[in-house]
């Protein structure tokens, strides 16, 4: 007999500045958690949820993000979706970030040497 193929999408949503929230789509399960820094804790946090609920990253035959205004927040986002797309060989397109203004950098204030 073959094993069931499941088709388990993850769904990381970084709209709401204080918290984050990965689900799985279409199935109600979801973990959320303050985000303050979410470059360290999007994938530890990522692992807790998915052995949680018994899914390797293997079991991931998709990816979607949902995206804020923030800018730092939104390159995270994006950087982690595209690199799990990546590791894990799924066929899918890579995403683009899409911002809603332009970056605000300024000029160092000492004339660099």
């Amino acid at each position: 007999m073959k094993p069931v193929t499941r088709n388990i999408v993850l769904v990381i949503d970084t709209t709401d500045y204080e918290k984050t929230v990965i689900a799985l789509e279409g199935g109600g399960k979801k973990h959320q958690f303050q985000s303050n820094n979410l470059s360290e804790k999007i994938i530890p946090e990522t692992k807790k949820f998915l052995k949680k609920n018994k899914i390797e990253f293997t079991d991931l035959k998709q990816v979607e993000v949902l995206t804020g205004s923030h800018f730092s927040r939104t390159r995270t986002t994006i950087a982690v979706a595209n690199a799990l797309i990546f590791a894990l060989g799924l066929r899918q397109k890579m995403f683009k970030p899409h911002y809603d203004r332009q970056p605000n950098i300024t000029l160092p204030r000492r004339p660099q040497k």
